[in-house]
């Protein structure tokens, strides 16, 4: 009856070393390699370190339970109950207190007197019933069912906690990645404009005066912005709770790039505010037509911008709403003219011109430019988390502030390679 229990405490045991020798390995490797843990390194170990205190607490219960059921083994057939367990305690302490009171109840009585008689196989007998009074130290208690609700044996159930906090979901990223990096080692960005351009040349004959052209030129200048937040933590709960540390700077870090995302693109240049594209679009405005789907008249912009500069254009940035009305075109026989629903999700390309999905583009509005020659964000600071005590009364309430923070600045080169497109069909979600 103990051997399936010990065997299940022998398992306990053997995976709480294999959890041990992780933990060893990976202090191995950093003192090996003379670093400290990455942050991602940081949360494994404190998952690992969480999983072996657990297996403690799962071991000594099975352990528990194996003196539990050799002692009802004892009774049944009149040998002894152990001295102690294998960590020096009477077989009948703590959780054990249970089977000793069992011993000395009628039913405890009657397995003693009949050790030995009993047999699943034998002639049919009955016990007599067993009332459980008192309840390890006095009162009296009706006999009661054992189940997982609280305060039955609802505080024997282990939880079984997912090492892990999960984000409230957020928009894409993606206004950034259409346009060039770059670096910048100062507060403004000055960038030298053509303003006037007269192109004279032109066929002369043999000796004769050739024709001037002449071009005049403008400074733009583009201030560096900041984009930051801040979270107040108490150094308690950095300290008490795995991983939460590497959980914060993440989140923190990707709040300052939500930001970044739609000052690039929304950006309305009042105050501290980035002069974002949709803002500075200079080419005429196109609206869609009553004949038209939205693809004809994104290209009918995308014809118009690269007539008129010469840029070429790069990138699409539509709401979704708009982009699953082009995504679900179909052709006349009613087969999809795109991938279709059972295609594998790709890059999202249009006339060749690559499409940024986002819902911080306002709906049936899609901008379309010569993003990668026309742009750039130049970044003066990268994005990077700092922590403080010093902050106000911080110190002495042990608290820090954690800061993400980041510096950089729009450049357009030419207001006019970006252009809107307006009156865009959509798909409407269900309500």
């Amino acid at each position: 009856m103990a051997t399936a229990t010990t065997t299940h405490r022998d398992r306990l045991i053997a995976q709480q070393e294999l959890v041990a020798e992780e933990m060893r390995q990976m202090n191995a490797a950093t003192k090996r390699d003379n670093r400290d843990f990455t942050p991602d390194e940081a949360a494994k170990y404190a998952a690992l370190k969480k999983q072996l205190e657990a297996f403690d607490g799962r071991i000594e219960q099975a352990e528990s339970d194996e003196n539990l059921l050799t002692t009802l083994d004892n009774i049944k057939s009149g040998g002894a109950p152990r001295a102690s367990s294998s960590k020096g305690r009477s077989p009948y302490s703590g959780r054990d207190s249970l089977a000793r009171y069992l011993a000395q109840t009628p039913f405890g009585k009657f397995l003693a007197e009949h050790r030995g008689t009993l047999s699943a196989s034998g002639p049919g007998w009955s016990t007599p019933p067993l009332l459980i009074i008192g309840h390890m130290g006095g009162g009296d208690l009706m006999a009661a069912t054992l189940d997982d609700s609280m305060p039955s044996g609802g505080a024997l159930v282990i939880p079984d906690t997912v090492d892990a906090i999960v984000p409230l979901p957020s928009r894409p990223l993606v206004v950034a990645d259409l346009m060039a990096p770059g670096t910048t080692d100062s507060n403004l960005v000055t960038v030298m404009k053509e303003k006037t351009v007269l192109n004279a040349a032109a066929v002369v004959p043999s000796g004769g005066l050739k024709p001037e052209s002449s071009i005049t030129f403008e400074a733009g200048g583009e201030p560096v912005k900041k984009i930051a937040t801040w979270l107040a933590v108490v150094t308690e709960l950095l300290e008490d709770v795995p991983g939460l540390a590497a959980y914060l700077n993440t989140r923190l870090m990707h709040f300052v790039r939500l930001a970044e995302d739609n000052e690039l693109l929304n950006g309305d240049a009042t105050g501290d505010h980035f002069n974002g594209i949709v803002h500075r679009a200079a080419a005429p405005p196109i609206a869609r037509t009553g004949t038209e789907n939205n693809a004809d008249a994104i290209l009918r912009q995308i014809t118009a911008i690269e007539t008129a500069t010469q840029d070429v254009v790069s990138g699409i940035v539509m709401n979704p709403a708009n982009w699953n009305a082009v995504a679900s075109l179909k052709a006349t026989d009613g087969t999809y003219i795109g991938s279709g629903p059972f295609e594998t999700p790709g890059r999202k390309m249009l006339w060749g011109r690559e499409v940024a999905v986002t819902p911080a583009q306002v709906i049936n509005t899609a901008v379309v430019g010569a993003f990668r020659t026309a742009s750039q964000f130049r970044r003066r600071t990268p994005l990077q988390v700092s922590a403080s005590n010093s902050h106000a009364s911080f110190f002495i309430e042990n608290k820090v502030a954690l800061l993400a923070e980041e510096r950089g600045a729009l450049v357009v080169y030419r207001d006019a390679a970006f252009g809107l497109v307006t009156a865009l069909t959509e798909v409407v979600p269900p309500v």
